[in-house]
């Protein structure tokens, strides 16, 4: 309980939303309900669809600038 009444003060790490307990708050339980739920379709829909080139980042088969250039590239047409 210290370490996270350390972390959540304000003048030392500032991670003010840190609570303490076990059991999820209401907003929390609001973003996994409600928002995550909305979503999730659009979200997987995107990942899908740049999952192939993610892979290839990821493995270093292409670079980071050519990688963020084909994302920015990709989502627009999704919009």
């Amino acid at each position: 309980m210290d370490l996270a009444q350390d972390a959540s003060a304000k003048h030392l790490l500032g991670y003010h939303d840190i609570r303490v307990g076990n059991q999820p708050d209401h907003r929390l339980t609001h973003f996994v309900e409600t928002i995550l739920p909305a979503i999730l379709p659009k979200s997987r829909e995107q990942f899908d669809s740049l999952k192939g080139l993610l892979c290839n980042y990821s493995v270093q088969r292409i670079s980071y600038a050519d990688f963020a250039k084909e994302v920015a590239s990709r989502t627009m047409d999704l919009d």
